[in-house]
């Protein structure tokens, strides 16, 4: 299987809160199933804009 980043791409540009937030719950429950700890920062205002 292939993450298809167009997709994401589309959703972030439709949805932005709700699909970070998707893909936030995404990223946890994979890094739990595979047992890898990650910790997820927020973007500062002036690296998302870039």
């Amino acid at each position: 299987m292939k993450l298809d980043t167009d997709t994401v791409q589309a959703a972030l540009e439709r949805d932005p809160d709700g699909t970070r937030a998707m893909v936030r719950e995404l990223i946890e429950a994979l890094s739990s199933s595979v047992g890898i700890e990650v910790e997820i920062k927020s973007a500062s205002p002036e690296s998302a804009a870039a």
